[in-house]
């Protein structure tokens, strides 16, 4: 969604995940901000690394969820409370696979 700062990923999508759907084809930053369909949500996520100096580097990652709706933001909190910890160990991992291929790159 934003290729303006190198040290940034950010990535964007629209929907209903809490229903087994195909989401609304939304391809662009600007279709994303756009996009008002009552019912669904939007989630911009982000994987950010911050050079701090002697060889380190901070990773990091958020993702911010805005529901179009009342009934989008009341379903998403209940989908959210059952996904979060697998969520939650799945940007651990992702954050270590990062960590550790610059590991082997450093070598």
């Amino acid at each position: 969604m934003d290729d303006s700062d190198p040290s940034e990923l950010v990535y964007g999508m629209v929907g209903r995940p809490w229903i087994n759907e195909v989401p609304p084809d939304v391809r662009t930053a600007e279709q994303f901000r756009a996009f008002n369909q009552p019912g669904h949500i939007k989630v911009a996520f982000n994987i950010r690394t911050i050079d701090q100096g002697k060889q380190n580097t901070l990773i990091s990652t958020e993702t911010r969820i805005l529901g179009n709706d009342k009934l989008a933001q009341t379903r998403f909190a209940r989908y959210w409370r059952v996904i979060y910890p697998g969520s939650s160990i799945i940007r651990r991992i992702w954050l270590n696979a990062i960590i550790n291929k610059a590991k082997k790159s450093e070598q």
